[in-house]
């Protein structure tokens, strides 16, 4: 499973539910470099967004989905809309 994370609430509830294995795509600024080694050592992939996605439009979210396809073709994604 892939989940597309925008904000820090979404952040909070889905690495308290993500399983070993799982990927996180996350919105620039989200994480500490701390909070990214505690991810990786529960044997979660953490991808950070190259450049910052706005929860509020649409057209960034369909931009990081697309990178997303592009990178986990026929993978399951949850994407946060807060």
């Amino acid at each position: 499973m892939i989940y597309l994370v925008l904000t820090h609430s979404g952040f909070e509830q889905v690495a308290a539910e993500a399983i070993a294995g799982d990927t996180l795509w996350l919105n620039t600024g989200l994480l500490q470099a701390d909070e990214q080694q505690s991810l990786e050592a529960r044997e979660l992939r953490v991808v950070v967004s190259r450049t910052p996605i706005n929860p509020k439009k649409d057209r960034d979210i369909f931009t990081a989905m697309d990178e997303i396809e592009r990178r986990f073709r026929g993978e399951e994604v949850l994407v946060e809309y807060p």
